[in-house]
């Protein structure tokens, strides 16, 4: 005797744990009666026709009503469980699924499909008891299906629901001036019960309701203040965190000044925080890690002027290469380029203003290397898009002193003779705390 019980459509949406075990009867050969059973019947809405048919080839039946499986256990002990290595993940994640098979006969094989979600992710090509399921890129809650059919042609299939919320994003201002409070916003992972902590990790700041999803940060002094963001979705077990890390620069006023040390003598940069904040804080950044601690000005350019005869000063450039016995050693950034803030009204017309040196032309490729603008002729500077953010306003005779010596071929820029012939050391740059 065989016993067929019916389908259930999907698992219990109020309830991720409610995930019951279901059977078909697989398709038969040829009975004695010469029946085969229509494939298609796997609704409870099919229940009376599925319990009638079978009723008359002396099977016992197992009905369904609405959708819950009533009835006598089946005449067999196949089950399946299906899981995910997490239930809670954020947008653009990925999951594991895996299905465990106990009871029937083997060799099992094994279907995946999607029962319901936001959008559509095809699994049919999956065979597997475990399988690798997105990135999931959509928000919302997605039912996983597994079926399992075994050697004797029995089927099992369970689900498993997990819930994919909004990637955690969050609005931090580079620069923060001390003693006045830096609003914080978290946004997203709103789809799930969630959790935020803002914490200072190193620097000397405050945090006002560091559990809000808008806090406020009141730097104490001048520095690099590192800050963690850490949302959790769900609980328990199947809580899953994401952690952001941030940097803010704080400092006293939006004119912060560094001291630039070099072998040739000393000369001082103010910044602009206001017109170009995010060069500012890049800047800033390097310099309080002692980033340009030991490297060299490495180019001393000029420029002949269409109507004229005389190489004029152009520009003295560092804050990229050590020296090493074998010449000039690049020294890669710490951190990512800085977008371009070349629409800031300041130019590189500007006799000593300081920009930021750019890769490839690329407007927003900029990391460590500055110049300072020796002439001001340097306006089409402005129109190919590097962006000022400070001016010498102290020893400017030791830059145009800087701007004097003798050079050779650079090694950088093969053709233009502007390597320093004895060499320039940036002993060190630091901040003048005012």
């Amino acid at each position: 005797m065989t016993a067929f019980f019916m389908d259930q459509d999907r698992m219990n949406a109020s309830d991720s744990t409610n995930r019951p075990t279901r059977w078909h009867r697989a398709r038969p050969a040829a009975s004695a009666r010469g029946f085969r059973f229509p494939w298609g019947l796997h609704a409870p809405a099919h229940a009376a026709f599925a319990c009638s048919f079978w009723g008359l080839c002396g099977a016992a039946c197992v009905p369904a009503v609405d959708g819950t499986v009533v009835g006598p256990e089946p005449d067999t002990n196949l089950s399946v469980v299906a899981a995910a290595d997490a239930t809670n993940v954020f947008v653009g994640e990925s999951l594991k699924l895996s299905a465990s098979v106990a009871g029937g006969t083997p060799p099992y094989s094994f279907l995946w499909d999607v029962n319901d979600s936001p959008a559509v992710l095809d699994l049919s090509s999956e065979r597997s008891e475990s399988l690798p399921a997105g990135p999931l890129q959509t928000a919302g809650r997605y039912v996983f299906r597994v079926t399992v059919t075994d050697a004797a042609g029995l089927h099992a299939v369970d689900y498993v629901a997990v819930e994919v919320s909004n990637s955690v994003e969050a609005d931090v201002p580079p620069l923060a001036v001390t003693g006045a409070p830096t609003i914080l916003r978290a946004s997203g992972g709103e789809t799930g019960e969630r959790t935020i902590a803002w914490t200072v990790v190193s620097g000397q700041a405050s945090l006002d309701d560091p559990s809000s999803a808008v806090a406020r940060l009141t730097a104490e002094a001048p520095g690099t203040i590192d800050l963690q963001l850490t949302v959790a979705l769900g609980e328990g077990p199947d809580a899953v965190e994401i952690v952001r890390d941030f940097e803010v620069v704080a400092v006293a006023d939006l004119v912060p000044r560094v001291l630039v040390e070099t072998s040739n003598g000393d000369f001082t940069i103010e910044l602009d925080a206001e017109a170009a904040p995010l060069h500012a804080a890049n800047f800033l950044l390097y310099v309080d890690d002692r980033f340009y601690d030991a490297l060299l000005i490495h180019r001393v350019a000029c420029m002949t002027p269409p109507d004229g005869d005389t190489c004029e000063p152009f520009v003295i450039q560092g804050g990229g290469y050590r020296q090493t016995d074998g010449g000039l050693a690049p020294v890669e950034p710490t951190r990512d380029p800085v977008s371009s803030e070349a629409a800031n009204g300041l130019s590189n017309g500007t006799l000593y203003s300081v920009a930021l040196a750019l890769s490839s032309g690329d407007p927003n490729s900029g990391t460590t290397q500055f110049f300072v603008n020796l002439s001001p002729g340097n306006t089409f500077l402005d129109e190919q898009e590097f962006t000022v953010f400070g001016q010498v306003v102290s020893g400017t005779e030791v830059v145009d002193a800087i701007a004097g010596v003798e050079t050779t071929e650079s090694p950088v820029i093969p053709g233009e003779p502007s390597l320093p012939a004895a060499g320039i050391l940036i002993q060190r740059i630091s901040r003048i705390i005012p």
